[in-house]
């Protein structure tokens, strides 16, 4: 399991707070905690995972949640390049606050809590990997951002799940219009051709491919057939949500 936040000792104060059982305040609102945990009890309970009623390889959410995890019809009709799907939780209430939060109000802040649910999501799955990477942006999108929201998830979970980090081992050579803004038909077509992957990172080693959201997994199914033709062994996906 991934571990709560820690705080720094800065002498009586912190001793005083350890002697009352208080463990600092909450990463989103700001409340006391309680030691050991890096949100309080209200926040917990908005991000809880999702435990049930989704399909482990593509993601897709059963329409209840008391579901078992299975395979959904189209995963066994046509399997994606992926082999399976990591994920907190549905895109919505306070998980899709937090994306937001940090993907458009450059809340940077926000990546801890999100990383931290990702993290928890893998190490439950028991999947195992060589090397995380992040989707990229363009770097011509990622000077205008400047930062790349799936990036600065990536690097804190490789480092907690034990995995190596490579920022570079997946590259967008073309400067796509965003995802978001097209309709679901049109997303394929214009993300084709846009990543190549270095073999340098890839070849013969399990990737775990990281980005923010998942919808209709076209952004996903690109970049893992760079992976994939620069010799990837497995792919995995996580993510913080699933839309």
């Amino acid at each position: 399991m991934a571990q709560g936040a820690t705080f720094p000792d800065n002498g009586g104060l912190s001793r005083l707070a350890g002697f009352l059982g208080i463990g600092g305040r909450c990463r989103r609102c700001g409340d006391t905690l309680r030691v050991g945990s890096d949100l309080c009890e209200t926040c917990s309970a908005a991000l809880t995972p999702r435990t049930g009623g989704y399909c482990p390889v593509c993601g897709l959410l059963f329409a209840e949640e008391s579901l078992p995890i299975s395979r959904c019809a189209e995963c066994r009709k046509s399997p994606p390049p992926w082999s399976a799907v990591v994920f907190h939780g549905k895109y919505e209430g306070m998980l899709a606050d937090l994306v937001q939060e940090l993907k458009y109000g450059r809340r940077l802040d926000r990546a801890a809590i999100l990383s931290d649910r990702m993290a928890r999501a893998f190490l439950e799955s028991g999947l195992a990997v060589d090397v995380v990477m992040p989707v990229p942006l363009h770097p011509r999108r990622l000077r205008r951002r400047g930062f790349n929201q799936s990036a600065v998830l990536a690097r804190p979970l490789a480092r907690t799940i034990g995995a190596d980090y490579a920022s570079k081992g997946l590259r967008r050579v073309r400067d796509t219009p965003p995802q978001v803004s097209l309709p679901r038909k049109d997303r394929l077509r214009n993300i084709a051709g846009a990543f190549e992957a270095g073999t340098e990172q890839a070849a013969n080693r399990r990737v775990l491919l990281v980005d923010d959201i998942m919808t209709t997994g076209a952004t996903a199914r690109e970049a893992c057939r760079a992976l994939i033709k620069a010799g990837a062994r497995d792919v995995a996906l996580c993510v913080v949500a699933r839309a």
